[in-house]
């Protein structure tokens, strides 16, 4: 058997561990949280950081890995295109079209200089960078390497932006943000496949927040979105793809549309976490996982015939913080479920309701009329009920 090593072993990797050996690997996966529920799902674990790249390029030649797939994370693909380019192993991009993509700053320059629908910007490493700036408050401050929506702040005055700055900067490691125009609109992602330098595969969700409004808490499939936003959007794309020679997979893309246009907040080449990539099989018909890991193993990638159904996924988070009894399930859409993975016991911490998530639901409906008028009330239909 073939030696794959995934860059991570989250709940969210899951999907791509058990594709991997689906598709005949021998499955490693990495991470130094030995108790995270990835893990379990492969065949070997091996204990270590894998934004430590070094490390990483060891335990590959160490251990004979024949190929790597990214988690996940941003870390994992700058770590898994390092360790492709030293050893040639895979399908990925270089390194440096890796980090352009990866790191908001570079990604930043990068659009506007090929004139790429996205928010107008600075990059600074002090405040003092600021009086260049010709762009109105409020502003979003961004750190250029974490995902998730970790240390992203609004702000509405320099009062704001000095405090904003310093609370960012320390959760870097590398020590800029991005400050970019605020643009008001609604939230979506593309999720799409290259294969010899063209979008063969494209799938659009709608994005939707709780109590962080900078942390998806849950996505439904768009099949209705205007052919000019798509278009827009897929033609940018096109202009990445070319530029920057990219390799056969995804293109994972996060966006705003306002005034029928979309604007692109980040683009990343792994895997979108909190099972979207479930979202898009049960949505499409497609296993896409097996689709990405296919890809990065230079594996024969055919999309084959695809369909349309609308679902739902969403993430369980609690509304204050205490103790969880139960999660518990309007009778309205409780026959709708049609798939959960729910980690939460009776009893467990609800710590940081911020970012805190205790299962992923997906639900079925027959039209997006129908699916739309539940997603709007969601987080009354689904409630963790608190000790």
């Amino acid at each position: 058997m073939q030696k794959l090593l995934i860059l991570g072993g989250g709940y969210a990797e899951i999907p791509l561990i058990k594709a991997a050996k689906e598709l005949g690997f021998y499955v490693f996966t990495t991470g130094y949280f030995r108790d995270e529920l990835g893990h379990g799902y492969s065949d070997e674990y091996i204990y270590a950081d894998y934004s430590n790249k070094e490390v990483m390029l060891e335990i590959v030649q160490k251990y004979a890995i024949d190929f790597i797939v990214p988690g996940c994370n941003d870390f994992s693909i700058l770590t898994a295109s390092y360790i492709s380019e030293k050893l040639q192993i895979g399908s990925f991009d270089s390194y440096e079209t890796t980090k352009t993509l990866h790191h908001k700053d570079l990604f930043k320059k990068f659009a506007m200089r090929h004139n790429l629908s996205t928010p107008k910007a600075l990059v600074i490493d002090r405040l003092e960078d600021v009086t260049a700036l010709r762009l109105e408050y409020p502003l979003m401050l961004k750190p250029i390497d974490l995902s998730g929506g970790k240390g992203i702040k609004k702000v509405f005055n320099a009062e704001e932006l000095q405090e904003a700055f310093n609370e960012t900067i320390k959760l870097t490691r590398e020590p800029k943000v991005v400050l970019e125009e605020f643009i008001e609109g609604t939230h979506h992602s593309a999720s799409l496949l290259v294969k010899d330098g063209k979008i063969v595969f494209e799938f659009f969700a709608d994005e939707y927040f709780f109590n962080n409004k900078y942390l998806v808490a849950g996505a439904s499939s768009n099949f209705s979105m205007a052919v000019e936003i798509k278009n827009k959007l897929l033609l940018d794309t096109q202009t990445m793809i070319d530029t920057l020679q990219l390799a056969d997979g995804i293109v994972h893309i996060q966006f705003i549309v306002n005034n029928s246009k979309p604007y692109i907040l980040e683009v990343t080449r792994r895997s979108p976490g909190d099972l979207y990539l479930d979202l898009v099989s049960y949505s499409r018909n497609i296993e896409y996982a097996q689709k990405i890991v296919q890809a990065h193993c230079k594996l024969a990638l055919d999309i084959g015939e695809v369909q349309e159904r609308a679902i739902l996924r969403h993430c369980i988070m609690a509304h204050k913080q205490g103790k969880v009894d139960d999660i518990v399930f309007d009778n309205l859409i409780k026959k709708k479920i049609m798939h959960q993975f729910i980690w939460a016991k009776r009893g467990d911490a609800i710590e940081n309701i911020m970012t805190q998530k205790f299962g992923i639901l997906f639900f079925a409906f027959r039209t997006e009329l129908e699916m739309k008028k539940i997603e709007e009330n969601i987080h009354d239909l689904v409630r963790v009920r608190i000790l």
